[in-house]
């Protein structure tokens, strides 16, 4: 039995209000159905815009597993500069694209930012796969994926700004090796060319005003000491042009075939004269017929330069001795060992060194600038060759050089 059945105009009432809903339940699904559209049109356009910016930016872009120091992913940007595809990125280690001398720096980076510390934003080193080396600017920063820590770079390969600085480091470095020059050029005019004019003035100045009072002896006496003074201003004036022109580049270079045992001989001879006023042996143990593949010119002023200061700095009555041998990768090499004064491991180290202050008087008062051993390093390194000293004070030294030898 049907209680309180409804009317007709209630019954109508329901139906209305039931078809307003579906109505309105319909409106709102077309409007959600149309927002999920809107939304999954928002995000192809997101991830189209996300991979160009991935895959067509110039600069590469990497995740990586800071902890591990693995790659996660790489952009094609990224392989091109490293030479890799992404999949042989990924089973590498970031240890793997540095070159060896710099991986400690770069782990502490890395370890730094798995702790959290800082964001990484420097200039590094970089390793491709044929084995050549890049610079890039990186810039990154600690993300956490899945709990992990994890870093996002962004490298820009800057090796034509990187070989640029270095192109200009290289002028400034000439720039003071110049000023550097010009300024050991005006010491010793301003002094050391100076003095011994001074010197050499004075002489001859006593002669002139005591002559009638000048005994023989002392005339021998005054006599050797302006030889002494002339031969010193030769020698300095002779090393001034020579590096004159090694610095305006007019000295040029002529290698050929050179008998280097004879050409030690005849600087033995010319050294003579000095060495017998200070009573110096001069003891020459070269061997017959040795050639050297060099400047004739240039290796003449180093022998005539080396000889004169183991003179120069060699006691009354000491030794001097020339040997050369044949040595490995087809060089000869030259020594010349004094019994003279010698010298402090502090000179040593500065002794090839231009504008280092190592001119000391040698034992009877013989003046000296450092120049002519700045000639002799310029020239043995034009010849293809090397050049140092060992010395002890008070036991001598022995200065050594080496030349190509003839093939």
């Amino acid at each position: 039995m049907i209680k309180n059945p409804k009317t007709s105009e209630e019954l109508i009432k329901e139906l209305t209000d039931l078809k307003l809903e579906n109505e309105s339940m319909k409106t709102r699904y077309e409007q959600y159905i149309t927002k999920s559209k809107r939304a999954e049109e928002t995000l192809r356009e997101n991830e189209e815009r996300y991979r160009l910016l991935y895959e067509v930016n110039s600069d590469g872009i990497m995740i990586a597993d800071v902890e591990t120091m693995t790659f996660k992913f790489a952009n094609p940007a990224l392989c091109r500069m490293f030479g890799y595809t992404e999949e042989e990125l990924k089973a590498m280690s970031l240890e793997n694209i540095h070159p060896e001398n710099d991986l400690q720096w770069i782990i502490a980076e890395f370890e730094s930012q798995a702790r959290g510390e800082k964001t990484l934003a420097t200039e590094i080193p970089c390793l491709r796969k044929d084995g050549k080396i890049f610079y890039a600017d990186i810039n990154a920063s600690n993300i956490t994926i899945d709990g992990r820590p994890h870093s996002v770079g962004l490298f820009r390969n800057v090796t034509d700004r990187k070989q640029a600085e270095l192109i200009i480091e290289k002028q400034n470095e000439q720039l003071r090796e110049l000023n550097a020059t010009k300024d050991k050029f005006f010491s010793i005019i301003a002094h050391d060319l100076k003095s011994p004019f001074q010197g050499f003035l004075g002489l001859t100045q006593e002669i002139i005003q005591n002559a009638s009072n000048i005994s023989v002896k002392d005339l021998t006496k005054i006599g050797g000491a302006m030889y002494q003074s002339a031969d010193n201003l030769f020698k300095l004036l002779h090393n001034l042009l020579e590096w004159a022109m090694m610095q305006s580049g007019s000295a040029s270079i002529v290698l050929k075939d050179i008998l280097l045992s004879d050409m030690i001989a005849q600087n033995v001879e010319a050294i003579k004269v000095r060495s017998e006023l200070k009573g110096i042996s001069i003891n020459n143990i070269v061997k017959d017929q040795i050639h050297a593949y060099a400047d004739e010119r240039m290796v003449n002023s180093v022998l005539l330069n080396l000889l004169s200061n183991a003179v120069k700095f060699t006691k009354q009555k000491g030794t001097i001795t020339i040997s050369a041998k044949e040595i490995e990768d087809q060089m000869i090499e030259v020594s010349i060992r004094d019994t003279g004064i010698g010298m402090p491991k502090s000179i040593m180290d500065k002794l090839f060194i231009l504008g280092e202050k190592t001119g000391r008087k040698g034992t009877d008062g013989e003046l000296s600038t450092g120049l002519g051993l700045m000639l002799c390093r310029e020239f043995i390194d034009k010849n293809g060759g090397k050049i140092w000293v060992n010395s002890e004070e008070g036991k001598g030294s022995t200065f050594y050089f080496t030349l190509p030898s003839l093939e």
